[in-house]
């Protein structure tokens, strides 16, 4: 039973004008998930209508609160709409009015609402007779979806991707780590009622928001006997399931293991221990831990954890011990909190390789946070599903390649008898001068000198620009990491990485920052201004991509860098490039020095 694929235009509508939180909600395509209860399983002109209603609703709600600011605006909505649908549900003969219903509820959430004034009281009662169960509850739903959201990659139509890929029966057990919103394991729970349940809370009761959430959850997935663990994730107990899904919280991911227990539980597998070990690789290893021999798994984690360097020896770990099947990138956005890029790890045993699926770009653009589509999820189980080797890397190919789990790192797009390794045509690569900031406050000269500093913020468009500081001097010592003529300039931090080539005037020594990799070219063989056109490209910009490390700062390394893969056609061809590439550099130099003239014309009007 899947759920009904609104589209863009739809999403526009409900978007525009109603700055909300069911809006927000909706945005986050909760509206997704709403479907998959029978209830909400209509086409789409009476979904859209349903939806479009109960955003009026919300707005009555809203107005007949009327809180001061001394109230949180979603969780005064939550509360609100949540009264007034259990209120619905008051059988015939019971007391309905706004006291008796509220000493009924759950004591933390009964003494919230305590708060409310009386003629907010008195207002909210007049729309409850107004109005359906499914209503209050639509809104309540959705309301709580918005407070407590924290995977979009997991939302809607992608939640069916993960559930397809585990491939539940009727008789499986199944397992999940930080299930705090039920979802996944309701959605299971609904479609095969026969598998057993468990899951590992990591946030337990919380206040009376988790109160209201937990009531409605557990109702709406069914979920009221599942066996459901108040307890962290990583401390649960050793039953093995058929299949497990992971998610752990976002501000895990990504980041380091302080908890000295969890590392000696790492260190037992991984030899030698990383001094940085993130927390996505530790839920992995809970993962296949707990996996029985013909089970599946399928966890979360960030696309740096892919191909980042420190974490060589758990990427070896698992591939070879053949526990990773699958690797699908996943759209850009998906997360609520930041733009961490993410993964979806496929787990079972016995993998002689991995198949490595970028799916980066199958999704539906949002303004804030992007969509995948029930399209997008077709097309990429259909890659799963296929048996060619078109997305299958081999152990051997893999451990050639420092485990790298990046698919641009073997499928770049780039091949054929034109193609060089980018070190094959590099004669010298260093990065630019580490001088601190101190030292390098004292050198800054407020008049023009013959020597001037480079950072990443001076290179625009391709070129160098005019607004270098100038230095008083230059130690000798610091010439080695002057640039050179025609020698290319890569950023070293920062996606999308910006490339140059250097024109020095006559006399001129310029001083790179550390953050600027200067490459020397053997020119008889590379022309610089045909590597800067490529590296600037889309396709030179998505091989870069798939060679980055880091998650807050991502940064390419030497070594990385020097693995690259780059399209090497005749000196005819790339001078032709190359010649566009200065054409069209010193047309966006012009337009600079345009808009710069302009823009001192317009602050001199008056």
């Amino acid at each position: 039973m899947n759920g009904v694929n609104i589209g863009s235009s739809d999403l526009r509508k409900l978007k525009e004008g109603r700055d909300t939180v069911f809006t927000t909600a909706t945005y986050y395509s909760d509206f997704y998930r709403l479907t998959n209860d029978p209830e909400y399983h209509l086409p789409d002109e009476e979904l859209q209508k349903r939806v479009t209603e109960c955003v009026e609703r919300q707005e009555e709600i809203l107005s007949a609160m009327q809180l001061g600011p001394g109230w949180p605006f979603p969780l005064g909505l939550m509360s609100a709409s949540y009264l007034l649908m259990k209120a619905k549900e008051q059988e015939e003969g019971q007391p309905d009015d706004f006291e008796a219903v509220r000493t009924g509820l759950e004591t933390s959430v009964a003494q919230f609402l305590e708060g409310f004034p009386e003629n907010v009281r008195e207002r909210l009662w007049e729309l409850k007779d107004r109005y359906s169960h499914s209503t209050f509850h639509f809104i309540t739903y959705a309301t709580q979806s918005w407070l407590f959201r924290k995977f979009g990659v997991v939302d809607g139509a992608s939640s069916r991707l993960v559930r397809t890929i585990l491939e539940i029966g009727e008789d499986d057990s199944y397992l999940e780590f930080c299930c705090d919103d039920w979802e996944m394991a309701g959605l299971i729970k609904r479609d095969y009622p026969g598998v057993k349940t468990r899951g590992y809370k990591l946030y337990g009761e919380g206040g009376w928001e988790r109160a209201i959430r937990d009531d409605l959850l557990k109702d709406y997935h069914g979920m009221k006997n599942a066996d459901i663990t108040l307890a962290d994730a990583l401390d649960g107990s050793e039953t093995k399931a058929d299949r497990i899904f992971s998610r752990p919280p976002e501000d895990r991911l990504g980041s380091a293991v302080s908890d000295r227990t969890i590392l000696e539980m790492a260190g037992e597998k991984i030899t030698p221990l990383p001094k940085n070990v993130s927390y996505d690789w530790i839920y992995n290893l809970r993962i296949t831990d707990l996996l029985d021999e013909k089970g599946r798994g399928v966890g979360i984690m960030t696309n740096g954890c892919a191909r980042n360097t420190a974490d060589i020896p758990f990427r070896k770990y698992f591939v070879e011990n053949g526990l990773i099947e699958c690797v699908i990138i996943m759209p850009p956005k998906l997360l609520y909190a930041n733009n961490i890029g993410v993964s979806l790890v496929v787990f079972s045993h016995g993998n002689k390789g991995v198949r490595l699926i970028d799916a980066s770009e199958r999704y539906l653009r949002g303004r804030r946070y992007n969509i995948m589509t029930a399209k997008d999820v077709e097309a990429i189980l259909e890659e799963i599903r296929d048996d060619g080797d078109g997305s299958f890397v081999s152990t051997e190919d893999l451990r050639e390649n420092e485990y790298s789990l990046n698919p641009k790192r073997y499928f770049s797009g780039v091949s054929g008898e034109d193609v060089v390794a980018f070190s094959d045509v590099i004669k010298r690569i260093t990065r630019g001068t580490s001088m601190d900031a101190k030292k390098l406050g004292s050198l800054l000269s407020q008049e023009a000198t013959d020597v001037r500093y480079l950072t990443v913020a001076n290179l625009q468009d391709g070129m160098i620009d005019g607004e270098m500081a100038f230095l008083t001097e230059l130690d000798k010592k610091q010439e080695k990491y002057c640039l050179t003529q025609h020698c290319l300039l890569l950023s070293k931090n920062g996606f999308p990485y910006r490339a140059a080539v250097a024109e020095l005037k006559e006399g001129e020594k310029i001083l790179a920052s550390a953050n600027i990799y200067l490459i020397e070219l053997d020119e008889t063989r590379a022309d610089p201004y045909y590597v800067a056109a490529f590296l600037g490209s889309e396709r030179g910009a998505d091989l870069l991509k798939g060679i980055t490390v880091g998650t807050s700062i991502p940064n390419i390394g030497v070594e990385q860098l020097k693995s690259l893969v780059i399209p090497l056609p005749g000196p005819a061809k790339q001078k032709e490039i190359a010649e566009q590439y200065r054409k069209l550099v010193n047309r966006a130099r012009r337009l600079r020095e345009e808009m710069e003239e302009t823009r001192k014309s317009l602050s001199e009007l008056f």
